[in-house]
């Protein structure tokens, strides 16, 4: 199951909602990106769980007032202030859908501030050191296209499309081996903290694990009887055990 938070809400003013730390979105008034986040984080989140327990959020029950209140708390932070949250992996929002209309851009510089809440060095993070350097100077309104381009974005897609390309997304995630979805975002939080060599170090801590689930189990004797018959492997429903 899954929530849809809008991450970016319809706006046609600065400063209404961001994301990275200050990058903010200027649109018409339309959804313009969408985060895609698993209920479980929401349940972790209610249970305050500074580290993920799987025995206490699988099968927690979270009440309709309850999951508004968490969605409004969302909606309602900059990316900075999620990062903080307890229960919530700072990793959400890896995949972000933008409508063509929007623009992104860093107001800061024409009140004679800077990103306070991390934007340039998050953006630095996607897109580069200079292109981060230079949307923070000028104040650019940056089009999506652009955005996407330069690995900030992962998709830019018409505005009244905006909802169902999304949505379809986040269900196919939800379909798929979420463990090793799981193991994939600790390698990049390993990766982004200390480079190439932290992650190659941890690795097999991380990946072996996985060769127990359930799913992977699945998946990997329905590739060894494919390979046997000779025939192509079989779309697999994964459980996320």
């Amino acid at each position: 199951m899954l929530a849809i938070i809008l991450a970016l809400g319809s706006s046609v003013a600065w400063g209404l909602a961001d994301y990275l730390g200050g990058f903010k979105s200027r649109s018409f008034p339309v959804p313009v990106v969408l985060a895609v986040m698993y209920l479980a984080s929401l349940a972790a989140m209610a249970l305050d769980l500074a580290t993920y327990d799987p025995t206490r959020v699988h099968g927690y029950r979270l009440s309709r007032a309850a999951l508004g209140r968490q969605v409004a708390r969302l909606g309602a932070a900059v990316q900075a202030e999620r990062e903080r949250m307890v229960g919530l992996d700072p990793l959400r929002a890896d995949v972000i859908f933008a409508a063509e209309s929007a623009r992104f851009g860093h107001p800061e510089q024409t009140i004679a501030i800077v990103t306070l809440l991390g934007g340039i060095y998050r953006v630095a993070e996607r897109a580069g050191r200079s292109r981060a350097a230079e949307w923070a100077l000028t104040s650019e309104q940056v089009p999506a296209p652009v955005m996407a381009a330069a690995g900030v974005v992962n998709r830019v897609v018409p505005d009244e499309a905006l909802l169902d390309e999304a949505t379809a997304f986040a269900r196919k995630v939800a379909q798929g081996p979420t463990r090793a979805y799981a193991a994939h975002k600790a390698l990049l939080r390993t990766w982004a903290v200390g480079g190439v060599a932290a992650a190659d170090e941890a690795m097999f801590d991380i990946a072996m694990p996985l060769f127990e689930t359930e799913d992977a189990k699945a998946g990997l004797t329905s590739a060894v009887n494919a390979l046997r018959a000779d025939k192509p492997r079989p779309v697999l429903e994964f459980q996320g055990r």
